[in-house]
């Protein structure tokens, strides 16, 4: 899902910087309008829960280059304590700005940042945003609402083990025919002729049919056994923060024994929060698990641990990873800070994680957003390779995860509440919709720019899921 806005913004820059016509403005803030289509979402949810959507009409099945504009008004004023307004709003004639394309294959668009641009004789250029044209992708009703806004008419989430199901590659052979693979399955050194020849650790994974089917049926049990009430004993919240603020006080809203509960080593921030402690953090059960970190595609920064014996020790030894080491591929989780496909699968791999089940709530950037989605097509080998949130899900012992699929800062708003009100997981993000999409102050949802922020939010996992032991059921 992609989506243009036309920005309307009072910040410092440097207009065409490195290139002809590059003007910095004296460092001073100027007024600028700038229209970028960003991928918001490299798949949704919403798309196949939106029934009543208009989304046939803003599929692209490309590839298509995108015009994108930053155009500056450097003339225009901001009465002081004021917010900026002028007739720079509306656009106008200005010979500082920027342009350029955007390639896309395979979208939505949801293009609110339509325009005009025409080059004048002049050398400047008469720029005319067209914010009437939006939301194009709405139903009648949704266009309706105060913030109009796409909105879920049934609940879809997905489990989906493909991309995480991965093994090593019997092809790799090292200069004297020793796999990746020792003969009891175990990851050993493999030495190349050559450093250049030596592939890095991340390229030497293929997809495994069987793999995937084995961690789906892990999945489904473990989802039965929840229900069964199997770990009825692990109903406790988990927290686990590095610079940003930890969540434990939402999860506590999910159940009233929750409230001011303290046991150690459960709500992890600061220093503590490295790698190894956060791996230490995951072997505590736990029912519901918030993730507060920096975060891409691939998994979630946390304070880098330099001792890597402790680190492997506490993944069980053995690690799944492979590291290149001039002419070699060594296995080794090396010294990391990142929660990823990595440690995840070492963890799984040895068993190192106790019996339970785990709910996600994924605060970072872009962890449900598949790698290669704004080029690649899904059944590319480079498509969602090592995927954080579907490593998380599968290897981390996980029931269902909420994640964002872009780079912002929200969270659905009373989700954990809600969760212990018996709603569903589903339920608990369509109501972020409802809350985002009834707001009259557009300022109080992200402003223009983040007004449709709701449709970065996915789950995967099982949306059918109630944060509720048999004793609640009663």
């Amino acid at each position: 899902m992609v989506r243009q806005y036309n920005w309307r913004q009072y910040t410092s820059m440097t207009a065409n910087q490195g290139k002809p016509g590059e003007e910095s403005f004296g460092g001073k803030a100027v007024f600028r309008i700038r229209s970028m289509p960003e991928m918001i979402a490299g798949r949704s949810d919403l798309i196949l829960a939106d029934l009543e959507g208009r989304w046939e009409s803003v599929y692209r099945q490309g590839p298509e280059e995108l015009p994108w504009a930053i155009v500056v008004y450097p003339d225009a004023v901001l009465p002081e304590g004021e917010s900026p307004e002028g007739e720079w709003l509306k656009g106008g004639s200005t010979r500082y700005y920027e342009t350029g394309t955007l390639r896309y294959s395979d979208f939505f668009f949801l293009n609110d940042g339509k325009y005009t641009l025409k080059h004048l004789e002049d050398g400047t250029i008469d720029f005319t945003p067209l914010d009437d044209q939006q939301n194009e992708e709405c139903s009648p009703a949704d266009s309706r609402r105060p913030n109009p806004m796409p909105c879920p008419d049934i609940l879809v989430s997905r489990i989906d083990a493909r991309h995480i199901a991965l093994r090593p590659q019997a092809g790799v052979r090292g200069s004297s025919g020793e796999g990746l693979l020792d003969a009891g399955g175990r990851p050993q050194i493999v030495v190349f002729a050559r450093e250049e020849e030596t592939p890095r650790g991340l390229d030497i994974w293929e997809w495994d049919a069987a793999l995937e089917k084995k961690l789906l049926i892990e999945y489904f049990d473990r989802n039965h056994r929840y229900r069964s009430g199997a770990f009825r004993q692990q109903f406790i919240p988990a927290a686990a923060a590095y610079e940003l603020d930890s969540a434990m006080a939402s999860l506590a809203e999910s159940r009233q024994e929750w409230k001011g509960f303290g046991e150690a080593g459960y709500n992890l921030s600061g220093d503590a929060a490295s790698l190894l402690g956060l791996v230490r953090w995951l072997k505590k059960p736990a029912v519901m698990r918030a993730v507060n970190a920096h975060s891409d595609p691939w998994g979630s920064h946390f304070k880098k641990t330099e001792d890597v014996k402790a680190l492997e020790a506490e993944c069980g030894a053995q690690p799944w990873s492979w590291l290149r080491e001039g002419n070699r591929l060594v296995p080794t989780l090396g010294a990391t800070g990142k929660l990823d496909f990595a440690i995840l699968r070492t963890l799984w791999e040895n068993r190192a994680l106790p019996d339970g089940a785990s709910f996600y709530l994924h605060f970072g950037c872009d962890i449900t957003t598949p790698a290669g989605a704004d080029s690649l097509p899904y059944n590319h080998p480079a498509y969602a390779h090592w995927q954080g949130g579907e490593s998380l899900l599968f290897y981390g012992r996980g029931l269902s995860l909420i994640g964002r699929a872009k780079t912002f800062y929200d969270f659905p708003t009373d989700f954990a509440r809600l969760m212990g009100e018996g709603k569903t997981f589903g339920d608990a993000w369509a109501h972020y919709f409802e809350v985002e999409s009834t707001e009259k102050d557009i300022d109080k949802v992200g402003g223009g720019i983040g007004r449709k922020r709701a449709c970065f939010w996915g789950i995967l996992g099982d949306w059918t899921l109630r944060l509720a032991v048999p004793e609640d059921r009663k």
